[in-house]
């Protein structure tokens, strides 16, 4: 009897061990349940439209930009089904999650598109400025980047009203987030990212530099760390990510990634690049920047990442297909 107890307890001890270890493994999670150490598949491949571009997730399905081709797509998370296609969204690019609905951006049009996510039905176009890229939502208001005509739109998701602000000092507007306070504002032509008021358009503080060409940028929360928060930038032209500090409006530093990066996500943990030119995403340290490593995607060209809770997604638009890593 004894033997036995102490059998059931050393199998108890385990489970707990691989619990424990769950959210910090990179392994299947069936591989952690069965005691399993060996590798395991890291990536799954799921087949999209032509041309997949931005990723949006709304806590229970994955929505993709269809890019030149047209429409959008939404998967089941959990089982990587597709749910359902929905036409009539003009070349979109970059989607954002409001609670409700999925804003598409479209760089054709000037406009942005709004799709019920419950019932696919279809607002909009709003139009906004010239070449619309990235997007974020502040709680009430979506924010677009206008990169041909350096300017941002404000448009209140509840009625579509759109008010538009000229930030000339930054060149070619790209990708935008929220930290909670500010709208930041990727500069893609200017090498710099500047923090937007909500309330009146304008630029706050001096923009700061990052390095060549950036595109997306992701903002981590973690406001307990020395200078926290912080945003991540994706510099194209120099296969970097910069870290910049929130706290003191100043880059930290320049962590090499590989070429091409665009998208970028953070995953409550680590920060993910994909590397568009490679065919890679990158994993860093959030804390530190130190690489984790970098992994195939198994697609070809890499541009957008989400995160579902669980999973990171990523967006191959050369060859039609989402990863889920």
């Amino acid at each position: 009897m004894k033997s036995r107890t102490v059998r059931a307890a050393t199998v108890v001890a385990l489970v707990m061990f691989a619990l424990q270890s769950w959210g910090q493994n990179g392994k299947n999670p069936v591989e952690v349940a069965l005691l399993r150490w060996y590798q395991a598949n890291q990536e799954t491949q799921i087949t999209t439209c032509t041309s997949p571009t931005g990723i949006a997730f709304d806590h229970a399905h994955i929505w993709v930009a269809c890019g030149t081709s047209g429409g959008l797509q939404e998967f089941n998370a959990s089982d990587n089904s597709l749910v359902a296609t929905i036409a009539g969204v003009t070349d979109p690019y970059s989607l954002v999650y409001d609670g409700a609905n999925i804003w598409a951006s479209d760089p054709s049009s000037s406009g942005v598109t709004e799709v019920n996510a419950a019932t696919g039905g279809i607002s909009g176009p709003f139009i906004v400025g010239s070449s619309p890229m990235g997007l974020t939502f502040d709680g009430t208001n979506i924010w677009v980047s206008n990169e041909g005509s350096n300017s941002v739109s404000k448009i209140l998701a509840t009625t579509g009203a759109v008010t538009t602000y000229s930030i000339s000092s930054c060149v070619q507007p790209w990708g935008a987030t929220f930290d909670g306070t500010y709208v930041w504002v990727v500069c893609h032509g200017s090498n710099t990212v500047v923090a937007v008021s909500p309330s009146t358009g304008g630029i706050v503080g001096s923009p700061i530099s990052v390095q060549t060409s950036p595109t997306f940028v992701a903002y981590d929360g973690e406001a307990s760390q020395t200078h926290g928060p912080f945003l991540w930038v994706a510099n194209n032209g120099s296969g970097t990510v910069s870290k910049v500090s929130i706290g003191t409006h100043s880059l930290v530093a320049n962590y090499s990634v590989g070429s091409g990066p665009n998208g970028v996500a953070f995953d409550g943990l680590s920060i993910w690049v994909a590397n568009s030119s490679s065919g890679t995403v990158t994993k860093l340290t959030q804390a530190t920047g130190a690489p984790v490593g970098t992994y195939s995607t198994g697609g070809t060209t890499p541009e957008f990442l989400g995160f579902d809770g669980g999973n990171i997604w990523v967006s191959n638009n050369a060859s039609g297909t989402l990863s889920k890593m």
